[in-house]
């Protein structure tokens, strides 16, 4: 894609973003999922008004960061997160989008504590009965969230989700919009990760301050790359 229609395409959704926002009554952070896309491609989104990327894969994140693709962004990790990848991400990632597991709040807090800050993150909520995706089952979710405390190292700041391909994803986001909204006030939470390029409209009328969007932005990948 040129740079001309991509960064036509930052603008509009951001303005799009902005307005559904507007609607819904809250602000919304747009934030570009930007796995398969290099330097010249992150640089002319952030130029264009996108000031928050986020990557699938940590090998990648780390790379891009390292040639500057993200200087001036905040930059977030939003793919499955892996302990032995827990290294490589914090202290490099503002935000990880996908901590769901007791071993790899483990593997954050060592990270974490051995920089001396505390590592954000966000729990993966999984709303659907799908094998294939990660994530606390939202029944559990309240008692993870409590069990982060043990960890002075970790800063839980919220929820993300995936819901099931091929469905509504409205009930999805509202039970878990519903789960943030309670527990808000008990940890200070401050971000709520909802939406891709497919139901981010959806997500933001549920109440998702932060959508993850990436086709709709520089169309599909290219896995070739």
């Amino acid at each position: 894609m040129e740079t001309k229609e991509l960064q036509e395409n930052a603008r509009r959704l951001l303005a799009r973003v902005k307005e559904l926002g507007g609607e819904a009554g809250h602000d919304v952070i747009l934030l570009a999922a930007s796995k398969t896309r290099n330097k010249e491609e992150i640089r002319a989104v952030i130029e264009a008004g996108i000031s928050f990327l986020g990557e699938n894969r940590a090998d990648e994140l780390k790379a891009k960061d390292e040639e500057g693709a993200y200087d001036g962004a905040h930059l977030h990790f939003i793919g499955t997160l892996q302990s032995n990848k827990a290294k490589v991400l914090v202290g490099r990632a503002e935000l990880i989008h996908s901590l769901c597991t007791e071993s790899a709040a483990e593997a954050v807090e060592k990270a974490a504590a051995k920089l001396g800050i505390r590592q954000k993150v966000l729990i993966e909520i999984h709303v659907g009965n799908e094998e294939t995706k990660s994530g606390v089952p939202l029944a559990e979710a309240e008692a993870f969230a409590a069990s982060l405390g043990k960890y002075p190292h970790v800063d839980l700041r919220g929820f993300m989700c995936v819901p099931p391909a091929g469905e509504d994803p409205t009930p999805y986001f509202e039970s878990v919009a519903a789960l943030y909204r309670r527990l808000r006030p008990v940890y200070a939470l401050d971000t709520l990760s909802m939406g891709m390029t497919h139901d981010y409209e959806k997500a933001i009328r549920a109440g998702a301050n932060l959508v993850r969007i990436g086709t709709a932005l520089f169309g599909e990948r290219n896995y070739a790359r």
